[in-house]
């Protein structure tokens, strides 16, 4: 019997993320099945991802171009519009502006700032939460998510993710002045930030990780629900040294 080939393979692939248990961050099974799928993909996949190689994974079979993403046709809310996407591929995501994405080396040591805080997946028409994930300017360019997103509701505590000095507690994030966020710079030289949080520190601060910094803020005041699709509330925290930003999921998901 012939293996199977690789738009057999991506559409099996394809038929299990389709499911509301993948899809839906809330779904009671959904960090079982998504561990399932993880399991089913490494099964085709075994071998690591090579950036800058011929293939994809190690034990890509087929093989591929370098940094190549294969994205499923989706629908996509523009200004009120919804817009069919065909199928396509594209590069892998950039580095942005702002800085430089530098993976999780040398963090600084930090705890959940949310209590049982999960992160947050993917909301149809408002994006993912993970680090890394596709960001868009109003001018369309697009950016990767400098860091990570943990659900929470509004006015859920939220706590210091380090040990350090409050050095802002007046960050706005979307510059109407509506929402806010904390920045702490620990001891070796990270900044820390924590967005859309009514903050219940002030600038001079010394806080440890656990300490509480305030309350998560209502997101929904920004991004309307769209009928029955709506943002996870949760608040951001991403880490930053120099012009570099780390990736804290593994971190702060231990």
């Amino acid at each position: 019997m012939s293996s199977p080939t690789r738009p057999q393979i991506r559409e099996a692939l394809r038929t299990l993320v389709a499911d509301k248990r993948y899809q839906d961050f809330n779904h009671p099974e959904h960090e079982a099945y998504v561990a399932h799928v993880t399991g089913q993909f490494k099964r085709v996949y075994p071998g690591p991802y090579v950036p800058g190689s011929s293939r994809l994974y190690a034990n890509d079979p087929e093989g591929g171009p370098e940094a190549i993403v294969e994205v499923q046709a989706y629908s996509q809310n523009r200004d009120g519009n919804t817009v069919q996407v065909s199928e396509h591929t594209r590069s892998a995501p950039g580095t942005g502006t702002g800085g430089t994405l530098k993976g999780s080396a040398d963090l600084p040591k930090m705890s959940n700032p949310v209590a049982n805080g999960k992160k947050r997946g993917c909301d149809v028409g408002y994006g993912c939460g993970h680090y890394g994930a596709d960001r868009k300017k109003q001018d369309g360019t697009k950016y990767p998510h400098t860091g990570v997103d943990i659900a929470v509701e509004p006015g859920g505590a939220v706590s210091s993710p380090v040990e350090g000095t409050v050095e802002r507690n007046n960050i706005d994030p979307y510059g109407d002045g509506k929402f806010k966020g904390v920045l702490i710079r620990t001891a070796d030289g990270h900044e820390v930030r924590v967005l859309y949080v009514d903050p219940s520190v002030k600038k001079g601060d010394s806080v440890k990780a656990g300490t509480p910094i305030g309350k998560a803020q209502d997101l929904s005041k920004k991004h309307k629900p769209k009928g029955k699709d709506k943002m996870t509330n949760h608040v951001h925290v991403d880490v930053k040294k120099g012009k570099d930003f780390k990736d804290p999921t593994k971190i702060l998901f231990p």
